[in-house]
């Protein structure tokens, strides 16, 4: 696999003035002033956009992982799609955190299906969000280290996944025009985990930094930064002694109440930690992990884990949810059709 390496991306410098810091805060989703560089490829909803609505049903699952089977099962679960795999969520959000590719066979089905319900899912009112993980990174930069025999087979072998997997080919566009964190309800979603000094970069710098870093094939920035939010696994294993504070300060830089993150396997499901306002959400639902076809459901304020087959058990956190009524449209991208390029 891909390794990335171990140098840091600069943080963006600490303002020393009360009047800095407030003004830092403003401007978080925005990011720093002079840094957020070329706007957001066509069709791709900004995270200060999203951020400023509210929503009454979010669905966020982890780490997929090539197990279509598992995927069907987990939105089946979700009330987000029927029996023939179509969109029935309504005006519920889908985010998807990453690592859809790799482990299992079936990866090509389960983009294919992902981005089918993003078109869906805007034509009813909902939205799907599917951000950025590691996996989907290395594939990019052709380290196929973790790609089964019968996945790589249905792309066409390494020069097929060369090719769709590329800025041009149909699955490497549809990824490099997502997000790598998101803000819904006062809420970051990501997929390894957001630390302090990447928090204060501001969501959207973040997001347009990797996508222009992926454009141009950068294997030394931030997509690459083993303490960057595409790998960091610090805030999932490190004590909660040690991952209340730091989670704080990332909280704080983004005005954020709690951090959603995959990545990193939770063998007791999905479950919240540091004092409550983290949500592990990869749960190994793969059958290269044995892990149930599970996921979180916000709804109305309520937090719950979702397990296909089981009742719906309401989770213990500590995040302050906003009041204010839902937004009757979430932002959301256009459809895009699966087609080999």
């Amino acid at each position: 696999m891909f390794h990335p390496p171990s140098r840091g991306v600069p943080a963006f410098p600490l303002l020393r003035s009360f009047l800095a810091l407030t003004a830092l805060a403003a401007i978080c989703l925005a990011g720093p002033a002079g840094t957020a560089g070329p706007a957001s490829p066509a069709g791709v909803a900004a995270t200060s956009q999203t951020a400023a609505a509210t929503f009454d049903r979010i669905v966020a699952v982890g780490d997929v992982h090539g197990d279509y089977q598992q995927l069907l099962r987990v939105l089946q679960a979700a009330g987000l799609i029927d029996q023939k795999g179509d969109w029935s969520g309504g005006q519920s959000v889908l985010v998807q955190t990453g690592d859809v590719v790799d482990r299992c066979d079936d990866s090509r089905k389960c983009f294919d299906l992902l981005m089918k319900l993003e078109g869906q899912a805007a034509q009813a009112g909902g939205a799907v969000h599917c951000l950025i993980g590691n996996h989907e990174v290395s594939d990019m930069y052709g380290d196929l280290h973790y790609m089964t025999e019968g996945e790589l087979k249905s792309y066409g072998g390494p020069e097929g996944v060369a090719k769709l997997f590329g800025p041009d080919g149909v699955y490497g566009r549809w990824i490099r025009q997502h997000d790598t964190v998101l803000m819904l309800n006062g809420i970051i979603f990501c997929h390894g985990g957001l630390e302090p000094k990447f928090a204060r970069m501001g969501l959207d710098n973040v997001n347009q930094t990797i996508r222009r870093e992926l454009a141009r094939g950068d294997r030394q920035g931030l997509a690459a930064d083993k303490a960057g939010p595409l790998w960091s696994r610090d805030l999932a294993v490190r004590d909660d002694q040690e991952v209340v504070p730091v989670l704080a300060a990332s909280l704080k830089a983004c005005g954020a109440e709690g951090m959603v993150v995959g990545h990193t396997v939770s063998k007791q499901g999905v479950i919240a930690s540091a004092g409550g306002r983290l949500i592990h959400i990869d749960v190994g639902m793969t059958g290269a992990f044995g892990g149930p076809a599970s996921c979180l459901l916000i709804e109305k304020g309520v937090f719950y884990k979702i397990e296909a087959g089981k009742k719906n058990v309401p989770l213990r956190t500590n995040i302050k949810l906003p009041t204010s009524a839902p937004a009757t449209r979430p932002a959301t991208r256009p459809a895009t059709t699966a087609q080999a390029a």
